[in-house]
């Protein structure tokens, strides 16, 4: 049975705040205004359970004192106690700020009836009033605070005149402290204490709230930046790496004339040979087998060609240039270097430029040769661009271009220099950014060098730098690891 009991109270004692929670909790949606419907009903109800104490007090007072009872009337205070609990049912049915100015309303007519009555030194009167003030500030806003504290000042003045002038010996003064008073005053002191506490816990509680919103919100505002960021890097690489695609297209066009035109040699050798081979005699056959070397050489010459152009063609598609670096195919970057010279040699004649190799045959690797034929091709056609458009060199070299591809320990270097007019200093920053150009629109859009950083750096794994002196030399030195 004791354990029973035991077990009953301790649900009882684990119920009763959630009832209370439940009692006091707000219907509004709006958090500020949660957060004053919450003060006014837990206001409502202490004032409630206060009022209920002191209308018994009262009660036992006038029953206790009849007929030299000369506080206020029993019924009058019981029904500021139905007044509350009125008000108490409205604010949860969704009135709360009506039932705030009426609670402040009623606060103010009980002080300045009690101060009418009985003056207002009554600590009673001046706590009450004090209690308006507060309660006003926490209920409505810190305006209204401030509008109610001014009305408070005007009727401590005029109360204060009414009981000099008509109250005049108050019967309570020589009555002395009785225990009802003190607890009372204590009341009121104890609901303002708990109401600025209650205030300041909810607002505390809105600004944590609020922090924590910022702290999510910038958080959030990182991660959407960072997001924007890596889509936007997207969007410039997919755009870079079209307009790169295009850029080749291009430049294969005006590359075709000059490899056109070197096919046109080795093809018209064959057809003047083999039409002298066909004219000749038998005992001219040792001349013959001479014209079938030639014609044979020549045709080896177009089908070298037509290779280059192929593999070239072949890997210019978008499809390759997310390919992977690494294949298990083993190459030669000086061949591969030769190789692009071929596709070049038109476009370099013209320009009157003469490109120099110095080579070292040790250079072999699994890295796609696309890669190098790229690096190659936009090096070199940059320079000997940079070339035709810079006035004729009257030294002994003339216009030239060296090349110098070199192993050092596990690592490889390729420099290409050249002595046209150089690069601005104010564009060293720049010539390596996607659609950066200072050639005019018929000799690029500016994608050839963002596209050799990008292959040095993630498909080669190494690094690239420039230097440069006007009207002497430009240089760039790329390395990487074998």
């Amino acid at each position: 049975m004791t354990d029973l009991l035991r077990a009953g109270t301790r649900v009882f004692k684990a119920r009763i705040p959630a009832m209370i929670l439940a009692l006091v909790a707000p219907t509004s949606n709006d958090e500020d205004a949660r957060r004053r419907e919450l003060i006014l009903n837990i206001i409502l109800l202490f004032s409630i359970l206060l009022l209920s104490f002191l209308d018994a007090t009262i009660l036992w007072n006038s029953i206790r004192q009849f007929p030299h009872y000369h506080g206020i009337p029993w019924t009058t205070f019981t029904l500021i106690v139905v007044a509350c609990v009125l008000m108490f049912i409205a604010s949860k049915r969704g009135y709360a700020r009506a039932v705030s100015y009426t609670i402040i309303g009623l606060y103010g007519t009980g002080a300045l009836y009690g101060g009418w009555h009985w003056g207002v030194s009554l600590p009673a009167i001046l706590l009450s009033f004090a209690l308006i003030s507060v309660t006003a500030s926490i209920l409505i806003g810190s305006s209204f605070g401030f509008l109610v504290s001014g009305l408070v000042i005007i009727s401590l003045t005029a109360l204060s005149v009414h009981e000099i002038y008509s109250l005049g010996v108050l019967p309570w003064k020589y009555e002395g402290l009785k225990s009802t008073d003190v607890i009372a005053y204590a009341g009121i002191l104890v609901f303002i204490a708990a109401l600025s506490w209650l205030s300041n816990r909810e607002i505390q509680k809105s600004l944590d709230r609020a922090r924590s919103s910022e702290r999510a919100l910038a958080e959030e505002r990182d991660l959407l930046e960072i997001k924007v960021k890596e889509r936007t890097d997207e969007l410039h690489k997919a755009q870079a790496e079209r307009m790169a695609d295009i850029s080749r297209i291009a430049e294969f066009g005006k590359l075709s004339q000059g490899i056109f035109h070197d096919l046109m040699t080795p093809l018209s050798s064959v057809a003047l040979h083999m039409e002298k081979l066909r004219n000749v005699d038998l005992p001219e056959a040792h001349e013959a087998r001479a014209y079938l070397q030639i014609a044979v050489a020549a045709s080896h010459k177009m089908g070298s060609f037509m290779n280059l152009i192929r593999n070239y063609i072949r890997h210019s598609g978008p499809q390759n240039n997310n390919a992977e670096a690494v294949q298990e195919k083993r190459i030669s970057v000086t061949d591969e270097l030769y190789a692009t010279l071929e596709i070049l040699k038109h476009k370099a004649r013209n320009a009157q430029v003469l490109i120099r190799v110095k080579s070292d045959n040790n250079v072999f690797t699994h890295i796609s040769a696309i890669y190098f034929q790229r690096i190659f091709l936009n090096l070199v056609s940059n320079a000997i661009d940079a070339h035709e458009t810079a006035p004729d060199k009257h030294d002994e070299n003339g216009k030239t271009i060296d090349i110098e591809l070199f192993r050092k320990e596990d690592s490889a270097f390729i420099i290409v220099s050249d002595n046209g007019p150089g690069i601005p200093p104010k564009n060293i920053p720049q010539i390596f950014k996607a659609f950066f150009s200072t050639k005019s629109s018929d000799k690029g859009i500016g994608v050839g060098l963002s596209t050799v950083k990008s292959i040095v750096e993630e498909g080669l794994k190494g690094k690239i730098s420039v230097e440069s002196t006007p009207n002497a030399e430009t240089r760039f030195t790329i390395s990487f690891p074998l």
